[in-house]
């Protein structure tokens, strides 16, 4: 996000102890992406392609915002 380049988003349904289906589906509507339920070559082209299309939204560097109040509590 901070690289404000277009992103694919692809849950790995084996990793049954992470974020859940809906996670993935509210992350990939607040950062603009495209969420990508079927792993399959065609159904990742298409969402590549969808990708490029949308929007980036711009986000504060989030890690540089908490450094700098890191430092300022120091």
């Amino acid at each position: 996000m901070v690289y404000k380049k277009p992103v694919v988003l692809v849950p790995n349904p084996e990793w049954t102890r992470t974020g859940s289906l809906q996670d993935a589906e509210q992350l990939a509507k607040k950062i603009g992406a495209v969420l990508v339920s079927e792993i399959e070559s065609v159904t990742l082209l298409e969402a590549i392609q969808e990708a490029r299309k949308r929007v980036v939204p711009t986000f504060q560097d989030g890690a540089k915002n908490l450094a700098n109040i890191i430092l300022k509590a120091l």
